[in-house]
């Protein structure tokens, strides 16, 4: 029972921080500070305060945390065999390691090559201006409601169209001959 919980936990952790193409990016963005021009020290230090100021680790934590609290509820909903004390457990050491990947120097120096790959140095200064003014600091604060609020909108529209989706999926399926007539996704 809990052995079966490892293809889930692999996908829950690969959702939470982002999936394949976040991966990916993060790889391109690793390999682009391996291999391309270092990144100047004045640009590395505006990019790490523009990090501060948006509280970019704090977000990559709540929304890593997010997606995970969403599948794992789901999970609880879907496989009542899986013990309530197992879910407890897979949650807390999630987020512990969300807690540690995102505020570590692993994912914030892959986050800086990223900043610089797609943002001059001008470019990070007119956004810490931004930031540091009143609007600025108004959306840093409203973020993680958006992206909460953002969150729970999507959850009820899947729980509300899994339904018809699947049913369409079925559909589809079946009328490319890729579904036996008698099989049902659900």
């Amino acid at each position: 029972m809990v052995r079966n919980l490892t293809p889930i936990l692999a996908i829950v952790v690969s959702l939470s921080i982002g999936g394949p193409a976040a991966a990916q990016t993060l790889g391109q963005a690793a390999a682009l500070a391996r291999k391309g021009p270092a990144i100047d020290p004045a640009h590395r230090a505006d990019i790490e305060l523009l990090m501060e100021l948006t509280g970019s680790s704090a977000a990559g934590v709540q929304m890593a945390t997010t997606v995970s609290n969403l599948y794992l509820n789901n999970l609880r909903e879907t496989q009542k065999s899986v013990p309530p004390r197992v879910l407890e457990i897979v949650r807390e050491v999630l987020n512990s390691e969300f807690e540690t990947a995102f505020n570590g120097p692993e994912i914030k120096d892959k986050q800086v090559a990223l900043y610089a790959k797609y943002y001059t140095h001008e470019d990070v200064k007119g956004m810490i201006a931004f930031y540091q003014s009143d609007v600025g600091k108004k959306a840093i604060a409203n973020m993680p409601s958006l992206a909460r609020e953002g969150a729970a909108l999507g959850e009820q529209w899947g729980r509300a169209n899994l339904p018809r989706v699947i049913q369409v999926l079925e559909t589809r399926l079946k009328s490319e001959g890729l579904m036996p007539e008698s099989a049902t996704l659900r």
